[in-house]
């Protein structure tokens, strides 16, 4: 586990401990899918009947940052779909994997009106996405589970800060862990 970057090792970890609880997983902004990949291969190395559904336009940054993350600009972190698919065809995980491809303010709404996550993990990089899957995921991830950001007090994204400490609902959820891997943690509170 210690090739990974932090924010996969980070995933992972969350992964374990939430994986008893009902619902799937959902990864929106997977890139290139290495974070995917592992939660899928501790799926299927540890028989848990669980889906991922990998969220993402899989062409790059669908817009500019804007006045909250000038700094990024439509086309970034491009992974194309083929290549992504490739590297969990590789990885012999493609019975764990769901890819949805397009914005995730109109696929959310189309694919995931009634279903629950026992873990998602949000790495969109800009303001707005992340925005509004906090939102829209808030009351779908089941009680215990865990909403992951990575960028977190990233200087390029600092839209994620704004979403994780002023627009979730603290009712709800409450941070816990470190940041370690630009990557904050939220569990859904059981009560």
């Amino acid at each position: 586990m210690s090739s990974y970057p932090p924010r996969t090792i980070r995933a992972l970890e969350q992964l374990r401990l939430v994986s008893g609880l009902e619902g799937d997983i959902i990864e929106c902004g997977v890139f290139r899918g290495q974070t995917t990949i592992a939660m899928a291969m501790y799926l299927k190395r540890n028989g848990i009947d669980k889906k991922i559904y990998a969220c993402d336009t899989y062409g790059g940054l669908p817009y500019d940052g804007g006045a909250i993350d000038p700094d990024l600009k439509a086309g970034e972190c491009t992974a194309d779909f083929n290549t992504f698919w490739s590297n969990v065809k590789a990885a012999g995980v493609e019975d764990y994997i769901i890819p949805i491809q397009g914005l995730v303010e109109e696929t959310l709404p189309a694919e995931f009106a009634s279903h629950t996550f026992c873990l998602a993990f949000l790495d969109l990089d800009l303001y707005e996405p992340t925005s509004f899957c906090a939102k829209f995921l808030a009351l779908k991830i089941v009680r215990g589970g865990v909403m992951g950001f990575h960028d977190y007090k990233f200087e390029r994204c600092p839209g994620i800060e704004i979403v994780v400490d002023q627009e979730v609902d603290k009712n709800l959820y409450h941070k816990y862990g470190d940041t370690h891997g630009n990557c904050a943690w939220l569990q859904r509170r059981r009560s």
